[in-house]
C-alpha cells in the first residue's frame, strides 16, 4: 500500500544492496515467476525504484479506484520489497520484531493482524515462532506471492485481500502489526480508529521504527 511518492528508498538512493538475499528467497522468486534462481538474482540486483516512478507516471492514477487498479495489477513491490528486506537497511524492522516475539511472546499474544502484508516477510517471521498471522493488503501480485511463500514452506495463514485503503477487520486479535503503512494511507486517523490501535507494533518510517504497548494483557477487537 504505498505509492512511488513514499518509496521505501531512501533519499539519493534508487536500490539497495541485497546483501542478506538466502537460497529461500531466490527460490520463492524463481518458482513464482518462472525465471531462473541466475536471473531471480540479477533481477534483485539490479531493480531500481525508478522503474515504480516510471510505471507509475505510465498509469497516471487519479482516484482511490486508479490507485487501486495500479496495486492489483503492477509486480513491481514484489522486487522493490524484496531486494529492501535483504539488505542492512531493514535491519532495525528485524530487530523491532525480534523485541516483539521476546516481549509478547505468541503463548500469550497468538493473534496478529498484519495490515499491509507486502511480500509476506514479517508475517513469516512470525508464523515460524508460533503465531497465527492473518495478512491483509490489496490483492494483487504482492499480495500471490506473499501466498506463495507461505505455501511453499507448508505454513498456513490467513489470507484476506482488501478492495480498500482502510482496513475492514475481521474479528478479534491480540496485536496488530503495521509496517509503513499510514503515511500512504490518505486518512491514516480513521485506519487507526477502525484498527482501534490500543496494542501494536507499528514503523511509520525506516528511521522511527518502533513497539508501543497500552493495553498489554488485552484482547482489543478491530
Amino acid at each position: 500500500m504505498r505509492t512511488p511518492s513514499g518509496s521505501t528508498v531512501g533519499a539519493g538512493e534508487d536500490r539497495f544492496d541485497p546483501v542478506y538475499v538466502t537460497a529461500d528467497h531466490l527460490d520463492d522468486l524463481a518458482t513464482f515467476t518462472g525465471l531462473s534462481r541466475e536471473a531471480c538474482l540479477k533481477r534483485l540486483r539490479n531493480y531500481s525504484s525508478a522503474e515504480m516512478v516510471e510505471a507509475w507516471r505510465r498509469a497516471n492514477p487519479r482516484t482511490a479506484g486508479d490507485i487501486l487498479r495500479f496495486y492489483q495489477a503492477t509486480d513491481l513491490y514484489i522486487w522493490e520489497l524484496m531486494q529492501w528486506h535483504a539488505s542492512t537497511s531493514r535491519r532495525p524492522y528485524w530487530e523491532t520484531l525480534g523485541l516483539l516475539a521476546e516481549r509478547f511472546p505468541a503463548r500469550g499474544f497468538r493473534r496478529v493482524y498484519d495490515f499491509g502484508c507486502g511480500v509476506g516477510t514479517d508475517a513469516l517471521f512470525l508464523a515460524e515462532r508460533g503465531y497465527e498471522v492473518a495478512l491483509v493488503d490489496v490483492d494483487g501480485p504482492t499480495f500471490r506471492f506473499a501466498q506463495h511463500r507461505f505455501a511453499r514452506r507448508g505454513r498456513t495463514a490467513r489470507f484476506l485481500p482488501s478492495a480498500s485503503m482502510l482496513p475492514e477487520p475481521d474479528a478479534v486479535y491480540d496485536m496488530t502489526l503495521c509496517f509503513d503503512v499510514f503515511e500512504h494511507l490518505p486518512e491514516p486517523l480513521e485506519a487507526a480508529r477502525r484498527l482501534r490501535l490500543g496494542f501494536g507494533c507499528c514503523a511509520h518510517e525506516r528511521a522511527a521504527t518502533h513497539c508501543q504497548s497500552h493495553a498489554p494483557r488485552s484482547r482489543l477487537r478491530v
